[in-house]
């Protein structure tokens, strides 16, 4: 599901902005995706080993919200 609301959201910038700056805001958004994404998978791997993967799962439930 998620990756399907990323295409949907990038094809709207894409028919959104002029050809001139679609490539680099299109890169920009996925710079900031993957800013977000390492620190949460970082989290959930060390949650996941001091406690347990069901404890870390609650991570997904709070990221889904």
């Amino acid at each position: 599901a998620t990756i399907s609301l990323g295409i949907y959201y990038l094809r709207d910038l894409h028919d959104g902005l002029t050809s001139a700056i679609r490539n680099g805001a299109s890169s920009a958004v996925g710079t900031m995706g993957r800013l977000v994404i390492i620190p949460l998978a970082l989290i959930f791997g060390v949650v996941s080993r001091n406690y347990s993967v069901f404890t870390a799962g609650w991570f997904l439930v709070a990221a889904a919200a």
